[in-house]
C-alpha cells in the first residue's frame, strides 16, 4: 500500500480491522491514496528475481481469496481465509 498507493510515502492513512467469523478470518486494509487499475495487478513467482508482485504472490498463496474494492477515494484489500473447506 505504502508503495502503489502512496508513492512511498509513510506518513499516510492506513485502516486495519479484522473479522472473526465462524468459517473464515477477514482482514481489510484501506486506504485512501492513488488507485492502481485491478487489471494491472499481476503476482509473480517467489523465484523471479526482480522487483514488483511478490506481495501479490505472497497474499495470493497465503489467503484463499484477495479481493480489492475500489472506491471513490481509495482501495480496500480484503484478505479472507477459510477455517474449513471452500466457500
Amino acid at each position: 500500500i505504502i508503495r502503489h498507493a502512496y508513492q512511498l510515502r509513510d506518513d499516510q492513512l492506513i485502516a486495519l480491522s479484522m473479522e472473526g467469523l465462524r468459517k473464515c478470518v477477514r482482514m481489510r486494509l484501506r486506504d485512501y491514496g492513488e488507485q492502481v487499475p485491478t487489471h494491472e495487478m499481476r503476482g509473480r513467482s517467489h523465484d523471479i528475481i526482480e522487483p514488483g508482485g511478490l506481495g501479490l504472490h505472497l497474499m495470493k498463496n497465503a489467503f484463499d481469496r484477495v479481493d480489492y474494492i475500489l472506491k471513490p477515494r481509495g482501495t480496500e484489500l480484503v484478505l479472507t481465509k477459510n477455517l474449513e473447506g471452500p466457500m
